[in-house]
């Protein structure tokens, strides 16, 4: 059995390919998005790429616009 805040943690751990679903994305505009915007992720190996449920959270929320914002 392992630890329980190890299992929680990695709960919050996406594949590339869960990611690219819950995003709606293909392979190309997530690597785009890599590439040019720095979407965080943990390089597992040459061609494996994970995401911390909590980073791309945040990096989400940076990416927001609000228009017609008054000022």
């Amino acid at each position: 059995m392992g630890n329980k805040s190890t299992d929680e943690g990695l709960k919050n751990i996406l594949t590339e390919i869960e990611l690219m679903e819950l995003l709606g994305l293909k392979k190309s505009q997530m690597a785009a998005l890599r590439l040019e915007k720095r979407l965080p992720f943990l390089r597992i190996s040459k061609t494996s790429r994970l995401y911390l449920e909590s980073d791309v959270f945040n990096w989400l929320k940076k990416q927001s616009t609000v228009l017609n914002e008054q000022a």
